[in-house]
């Protein structure tokens, strides 16, 4: 499991919910909401505001960009544990 985050690398459940115990952890999942995507499904656009913080529990998603050109560049995958849509979460003070 990757620990950090980055444009190219997500971070996972792992560095989320470091700090915290199985109280507040159990707090924040009971407040979640599980959905399914289809099959190629877009989630979100690179250049959107990330609306939501995802965890992914089962599957994978392809990370990509389209070049200039019109071709779809795999960035990577996304596995079961990793979280995305950092940028919904607020800013540190």
């Amino acid at each position: 499991m990757l620990h950090t985050h980055s444009k190219t690398h997500p971070a996972t459940v792992d560095w989320l919910m470091e700090g915290l115990g199985k109280p507040e952890i159990d707090a924040i999942l009971s407040m979640a909401t599980i959905r399914r995507f289809r099959a190629k499904e877009v989630i979100f656009r690179s250049g959107e505001l990330a609306k939501h913080l995802y965890l992914l529990r089962e599957r994978s998603v392809k990370f990509y960009r389209i070049s200039h050109a019109g071709i779809e560049v795999v960035l990577g995958w996304l596995m079961p544990g990793d979280v995305f849509g950092l940028g919904s979460l607020p800013a540190p003070p």
